[in-house]
């Protein structure tokens, strides 16, 4: 799981989420997923020398987060959702990771309807319907985000190019 963007939220939010998840009920197994994660004997052995850091061992115990406390603006607003939704594939700085995803740079470049339309349904500018998980996770998830909660992630990223 990505630790360094939850790390991000706010104990509200996350008091939320927890609140949230404990009305759940288990769903049934889905077939072609596993029940748990396994590592293999590679991975295992790695863990055991000390070769792999989990990403919530890169956290430091009681380190600041990112967003600005009690600071409600638009682009405050957008700076916080995007360090706790971003983060997990465009990287704690918003700049990509190289053969992966794009630095967020690039929202500069969407005039706001052609945001909304990316994150509502995936397509991208010049109407380009796969552009890979972006669009997966903007289908299945980002999707959800409610018109503000965009209108303020679009704000926050208007002003990476001057940042």
């Amino acid at each position: 799981m990505p630790a360094d963007m939850y790390h991000q939220l706010k104990e509200e939010s996350l008091d939320k989420i927890i609140a949230y998840l404990r009305t759940l009920h288990p769903l049934p197994p889905t077939r072609g997923i596993p029940l748990r994660t396994t590592w293999d004997f590679l991975g295992r052995l790695k863990l055991i020398e000390d070769k792999i850091t989990p990403i919530a061992g890169l956290i430091k115990p009681n380190s600041p987060r990112l967003y600005i406390n009690y600071d409600t603006t638009q682009v405050s607003f957008g700076k916080y959702l995007a360090m706790t939704t971003c983060t997990a594939c465009h990287g704690t700085d918003l700049k990509g990771e190289e053969g992966f995803s794009p630095d967020l740079i690039i929202a500069a470049a969407y005039n706001k309807e052609e945001f909304f339309k990316l994150i509502r349904t995936g397509v991208a500018l010049g109407d380009r319907k796969n552009i890979g998980m972006m669009s997966h996770v903007a289908k299945n998830y980002l999707s959800y985000l409610n018109d503000k909660e965009i209108s303020c992630i679009y704000a926050y990223l208007q002003t990476k190019p001057t940042q």
